[in-house]
């Protein structure tokens, strides 16, 4: 039973929140502006989704003005207390795009997540837009996705020459204070100015900032760097992150992406030198802010070359959590096929074609979503998100069981309790010959006897061999179908599920046809 001290306490968490987002940080707010038409018509990674049909609008903003870069104030240890200071030297004007959907006012519930655009692939996607919108767009967050970085908006210019001429970029040592600037813009738009969230900001109740990958990396320094001393953001969701970024880089420092790209700087931009921020093996979340931060890491993420974080063995708090998702991928197949319309409307289609078994079949998703509202919950009332079980590591290895090939320990959603494949956030070796990216998206191996191509070739095979049987773990259909319910509510329980996902996930598992 839910204790009256507790209500209160809630309720003044609640009313606190909102005070602080009508606190004033150090942010400068930038100018606003509606892009022109241009030649497309829409902006770049526009929705591929009917956004009407539930509610939504999307539309696109231009901020700009003088952005700062940063410097360390005495040295980064691995405890992610990252003293940093304005760079007197270094600032320098910038234009940038936000990407908005937002719902009616009726259905918005107070929430806007804001996402780090990333830009791994030469251009901005939108991956955890794509991971959670199904949550976003039934519980009725607006949703920004911020180009923050120098090559997004270079390829945003190329795309469309005419909508985004007067876009500018004087590179990613100033994208700490275009993201903080991008917050200020959504919370506080200039008087006369046009409002990223429209009618709705005055009902904002919450900034959450998000950054999945590369993006993850800049918001876990961001987190330990910036937050302390401009506070836009009042939670933040780190997803599949195992390291920070640069506090600051060299004007023409290499970009690794789709290709390898130099930034020149004009002559009108501050140069500035590169700060390293601890590597891998050193870093942990500042445990000093008030901001909750929740890491959602896949399989992959702590396994093999994206390394073992620090933070890993970085015991939950009252503003940390840390999830570690079994049988995950660090991108999916539904990552794929859910941004498959983005892309296409876009004409900026991510093929990948790997060797060997499928890639993961993506129930991160589902992990995603409750993440989302989880953190929701934490940011607007206080109650923390829940903690979960870490993956269990042997040396430089996951721990897996040796009949089934699925790690041991972790976060198991039901897919992977009630497994009848291996899945794995480890793509064997010679599956990524055809493509480098391959080993981002795992494996999906179906237990069939060992009658797949792959199966039993070195290298090649995501499973043990022999393949678990199916018919001797699940005599029946029946069987498999009370032993996945029951893990499927357990999910729910402890808060990794959703509720409102349960039948579309065990229609899934009905869906199954294997007892013939």
């Amino acid at each position: 039973m839910i204790s009256k001290f507790s209500l209160i306490n809630k309720a003044v968490v609640a009313v606190l929140a909102t005070l602080l987002i009508g606190h004033a940080s150090a942010t400068v707010v930038p100018a606003i502006s509606i892009p022109p038409v241009g030649a497309k018509g829409f902006p770049f990674m526009s929705s591929g989704l009917d956004l009407a049909a539930y509610g939504y609008t999307e539309n696109e903003f231009f901020i700009g003005g003088m952005a700062q870069a940063y410097v360390n104030d005495g040295d980064f240890g691995s405890d992610g207390k990252w003293n940093a200071k304005p760079n007197a030297g270094a600032i320098a004007p910038y234009k940038t795009r936000l990407l908005v959907r937002s719902p009616a006012p009726d259905k918005f519930n107070g929430t806007v997540i804001v996402e780090w655009m990333n830009v791994s692939a030469g251009m901005e996607v939108t991956p955890d837009w794509t991971m959670a919108q199904v949550e976003l767009l039934r519980e009725g967050y607006a949703y920004v996705g911020v180009a923050a970085q120098y090559l997004g908006v270079d390829f945003d210019r190329s795309w469309d020459g005419v909508r985004y001429a007067s876009l500018q970029h004087p590179g990613d040592s100033f994208s700490y204070d275009i993201f903080s600037q991008a917050g200020e813009a959504i919370l506080h738009p200039r008087d006369g100015e046009p409002k990223p969230l429209g009618d709705l900001t005055p009902a904002i109740h919450a900034l959450i900032a998000d950054g999945e990958s590369q993006s993850a990396a800049r918001m876990l320094t961001y987190v330990n760097a910036i937050h302390p001393i401009n506070p836009v953001y009042q939670g933040f969701l780190i997803h599949s992150g195992s390291r920070g970024e640069d506090l600051s880089q060299t004007s023409a420092a290499k970009v690794i992406a789709k290709f390898f790209k130099t930034i020149d700087a004009r002559a009108d931009i501050p140069k500035t030198e590169k700060i390293d921020v601890p590597g891998v093996a050193k870093v942990f979340i500042r445990d000093d802010i008030k901001a909750p931060v929740l890491i959602v890491n896949s399989e992959a993420d702590v396994n093999g070359w994206f390394g073992y974080p620090g933070f890993r063995q970085q015991a939950d708090s009252a503003t940390f959590r840390m999830w570690e998702l079994a049988g995950t991928a660090h991108a999916d197949q539904y990552v794929f096929d859910a941004g498959k319309a983005d892309g296409i409307k876009s004409n900026a289609t991510f093929p990948i074609e790997c060797g060997g078994a499928p890639i993961n079949r993506g129930p991160q998703t589902y992990a995603m979503r409750a993440a989302i509202h989880a953190l929701n919950q934490w940011v607007r009332t206080g109650e923390p998100a829940p903690s979960g079980p870490h993956l269990q590591t042997d040396g430089h290895s996951l721990v897996r069981d040796a009949v089934t090939g699925i790690v041991t320990a972790g976060i198991k959603l039901p897919q992977v309790a009630v497994p009848i494949e291996t899945l794995s956030g480890r793509r064997p070796l010679r599956s990524i010959f055809k493509s480098p990216f391959c080993i981002l998206f795992g494996a999906s191996d179906p237990w069939n006897g060992d009658s797949d191509a792959w199966d039993g070739k070195w290298l090649m095979d995501p499973s043990p061999n022999p393949e678990p049987d199916i018919h001797t773990l699940y005599p029946t259909k029946k069987d498999y179908l009370d032993k996945f319910s029951a893990a499927l509510d357990a999910s729910i329980t402890a808060g990794f599920v959703r509720p409102a996902d349960r039948d579309e996930i065990y229609q899934h598992a009905q869906a199954v046809d294997l007892w013939k």
